[in-house]
């Protein structure tokens, strides 16, 4: 049974809902199956982690042209003593992962879908067809990925490239490491990412790395970043939550509380947003001339020839000699 504003939906002659059941319940699958937005996991030993839980109100605020609308479902009905409104027998209900809601139980599905503000929020709907497309586009970026590490038609088999991809996704002492266990550290920090994106969108995680293995600016500007905290350009201060320039220890920038836990990944991301600076501070310290000689690839040194105002038009050799002598 549906509650509109306190009274009874008739369900035989509500047009909305009639519709609803005539065209777009019969499109549907039967049980339609709402879930947690969270995947099941595994853990490391190849059991299944807790199942994730979620919470369905019955009860729902809707703003439309008219006013604010009060939509509630209910199996069995309450009445309000004071004014006899109609109420929801239960407010609310614990789901732990999915909760599959047969045709038959059309006033709920139709509640789900259509008045309740949790859907795709606290719970989502079930769409096979959508879920074997999501499993085989992982399975092609698995493929990429392995290909992208350790085929030896990947980009990564120079290992100047390789150095500074590692760098930019955060591995530590990239200039110093065999390329083979630089590719293996490397896959770690990309599936780290990825898992993270769950809490952080921005995560750069496999899509990320395929986008980017072929040197853009930001995977310039992350890779130069990781190397000042490995050269100890840029110390972390324990006592203030400061990064500071090594030598001078004057403050560079001021960590939050909240991100304490991955302060590295903060300093990285807030020094390609050039946040107080730091970006400015920072490739002084680190590009030079013999770096430069490196970038082979006008992908690899463009950006910082646009960044120092140089003129588009200049020659190779000369936009490679005037950087030279910028970062001398």
């Amino acid at each position: 049974m549906l509650i509109k504003n306190g009274k009874l939906v008739d369900l035989k002659t509500d047009p909305e809902f009639v519709r609803f059941k005539k065209n777009e319940l019969l499109a549907l699958p039967d049980p339609v199956r709402f879930r947690s937005p969270r995947e099941l996991v595994r853990n490391p030993s190849g059991l299944m982690e807790a199942l994730p839980v979620f919470n369905i109100n019955f009860k729902s605020s809707i703003q439309t042209e008219d006013g604010l609308e009060e939509w509630a479902y209910t199996k069995t009905l309450k009445r309000d003593k004071d004014n006899g409104d109609y109420l929801p027998a239960k407010k609310a209900e614990i789901v732990h992962w999915d909760l599959p809601v047969a045709h038959k139980d059309a006033d709920l599905i139709y509640f789900l879908l259509h008045k309740s503000v949790q859907t795709n929020n606290s719970f989502v709907v079930e769409d096979k067809t959508k879920a074997a497309l999501k499993r085989a586009e992982g399975k092609s970026l698995e493929a990429e990925l392995q290909a992208a590490l350790y085929t030896k038609a990947s980009p990564l088999t120079d290992d100047d490239l390789l150095r500074q991809v590692a760098a930019a996704w955060g591995v530590t002492q990239a200039d110093e490491k065999h390329p083979a266990i630089l590719k293996e550290e490397l896959e770690v920090r990309i599936r780290a990412n990825e898992k993270q994106k769950g809490v952080d969108p921005s995560a750069w995680g496999i899509k990320e790395f395929l986008e980017k293995i072929s040197s853009t600016e930001e995977l310039q500007k992350r890779s130069i970043a990781q190397k000042a905290l490995d050269k100890n350009i840029v110390k972390y201060n324990e006592m203030s939550f400061y990064y500071e320039i090594g030598e001078s220890g004057d403050k560079l920038l001021l960590v939050p509380s909240t991100d304490l836990g991955k302060k590295e990944e903060y300093f990285i991301r807030e020094c390609v947003r050039d946040t107080e600076g730091v970006w400015k501070i920072i490739k002084k310290a680190i590009i030079t001339p013999e770096m430069i000689d490196s970038w082979k690839d006008p992908k690899q040194y463009g950006w910082l020839v646009a960044e120092e105002g140089l003129p588009q038009t200049m020659k190779k050799a000369d936009k490679i000699a005037r950087l030279k002598e910028i970062y001398s």
